[in-house]
């Protein structure tokens, strides 16, 4: 098993804005969810209702911009309705906890049209994010989110492993194919459970084992969109992530539709999430989280405003990374405020700068394709160093696969490779076009002044973003270098 790296990356609501435009920032998402409930309440709790609507309405006559305005307040809102109030009787708890379950349903509401415009193909997700959970991947980082959204679930299967559906009889132990649930480890378990086997990719006809891929961790402390669980239930064991199967129409109203006896399991971001955490599995999650904050060696804040309400999360990152000697990157419209937050716990190795403004995530994902692209090119120079240092470094063939959504793209071989601008241009065969003979040996040694790797895939320069490729032991040496497309405009996966 890879060793998990010490990267961390906490994604917060902006992370979603910057994937597509349709999901709502905070005060966008109380808007919303005030027009689903405010009419149907019952008298008891219109004065809450009331009261959301002077929550949005009142930063509005003082210009607050909108990425700012009510979040703070709403949370708050959110918090006092979920959590019993000692001051109130019984029965205006209660009350408190229907208006809850209602808002949580149409939060939910609101996020799933996001995700359906959002995943649309007359809306689509840019190249960018494709890219970022690629890194991810190649990096087996943890991935701690707020979101209840399930961008990442649904990207996962067409960014991660995608060019491996290779013919069983290329890969006898089974054929690797993520699954969604491969990213959670389990927690909480999903129903039905991922299939042990898959059509078998070379065509001739039945099944072949499916194997996980060893890949990030992706760890969500509020719930998500298809999580459910018993309403009573204080012991977890009710507690399932929902795959009822290929997504509904976008008129199907089962598409807001429950596993039986369960309803949707949102947390909410209080101060006090404590009867969230009488349940077992999140419990485990939070200290799965704190683990890797523990054994981080880097880590990102990525569109996560850390809010002054969610004292909880933020009481994890002083306990955890407060006083350490660990970089902690900001990317966020405005990233000053997060890191004076960050400052108040302790934190002060904290780079606020480098990735700000409205293109800040997709800025942050092109320095990390960077940094892969420069790590392969000293690697294939530190090579030179091995057991018989001094002879040339040749590759009887160098498979380059650009990684597609259609599966393995044949490998392209190459023929030689020259700097450009600092970057070690790796010159290809033809697509296409048969390898001669005898397999033509090429050089793969990148000179002094490559800092980077790249392939000339006359589609355009592609960066590497991983790379497999063997020591020089005899003529039959081969290696693996899989690239990323550079060009910000492509829309999907490749």
């Amino acid at each position: 098993m890879a060793k998990r790296s010490g990267d961390v990356v906490i994604l917060g609501a902006g992370f979603s804005k910057a994937v597509n435009n349709a999901f709502p920032v905070l005060s966008q998402l109380a808007e919303q969810v005030l027009q689903l409930v405010e009419n149907e309440q019952a008298s008891s709790t219109q004065p809450l209702i009331e009261e959301l609507r002077r929550v949005i309405d009142g930063p509005k006559a003082t210009h607050v911009d909108e990425e700012q305005r009510g979040s703070v307040d709403f949370e708050g809102w959110l918090s006092r309705i979920a959590v019993d109030q000692p001051h109130l009787s019984l029965a205006e708890n209660y009350e408190r906890r229907a208006l809850f379950a209602r808002v949580t349903i149409a939060i939910r509401q609101v996020l799933l049209e996001a995700e359906r415009q959002a995943f649309s193909g007359t809306n689509g997700i840019d190249g960018w994010p494709y890219q970022l959970l690629r890194l991810l991947d190649v990096g087996r980082a943890t991935v701690i989110t707020m979101n209840y959204d399930t961008i990442i679930e649904r990207l996962a299967p067409l960014a991660i492993w995608p060019w491996y559906h290779l013919p069983s009889t290329w890969s006898p132990g089974g054929v690797y194919r993520l699954h969604p649930a491969d990213l959670f480890g389990g927690l909480p378990p999903t129903v039905p459970t991922p299939p042990s086997e898959i059509v078998d990719p070379s065509g001739k006809g039945g099944t072949v084992l499916r194997r996980a891929p060893e890949t990030l961790r992706l760890i969500k402390l509020h719930g998500s969109l298809d999580w459910f669980a018993a309403p009573t239930d204080p012991t977890g064991s009710t507690l399932v992530r929902w795959t009822p199967g290929p997504a509904p129409a976008e008129d199907d109203e089962t598409l807001l539709g429950h596993p039986p006896g369960r309803e949707p399991f949102l947390v909410p971001p209080d101060a006090n999430k404590s009867p969230y955490f009488t349940n077992p599995v999140m419990r485990e999650l939070w200290a799965q989280a704190r683990t890797a904050l523990e054994r981080a060696t880097r880590v990102s804040l990525v569109g996560y405003s850390l809010p002054a309400t969610d004292t909880t999360f933020g009481g994890l990152l002083a306990d955890t990374i407060g006083g350490r000697d660990v970089p902690v990157t900001v990317v966020d419209l405005r990233p000053d405020s997060v890191a004076q937050h960050l400052q108040s716990f302790g934190i002060f190795q904290v780079n606020e700068g480098k990735c700000s403004g409205e293109g800040a995530v997709e800025a942050w994902t092109n320095e990390l394709v960077k940094e892969h692209a420069q790590a392969t090119a000293k690697h294939l120079r530190d090579l030179a160093t091995l057991p018989r240092a001094g002879e040339a470094i040749w590759y009887a063939e160098l498979g380059v696969g650009p990684p597609s959504g259609n599966g393995m793209v044949p490998s392209r071989h190459v023929t030689g490779g020259r700097l450009v601008d600092g970057t070690f241009v790796l010159d290809l065969l033809p697509s296409g076009a048969k390898v001669p003979d005898g397999r033509p040996m090429a050089q793969l040694l990148p000179p002094a002044g490559a800092t980077t790797v790249a392939a000339d895939l006359a589609d355009g320069r592609r960066l590497v973003i991983s790379h497999y490729v063997n020591g020089p032991r005899s003529q039959h040496d081969t290696g693996w270098l899989f690239f990323l497309p550079t060009t910000a405009a492509a829309k999907g996966p490749w």
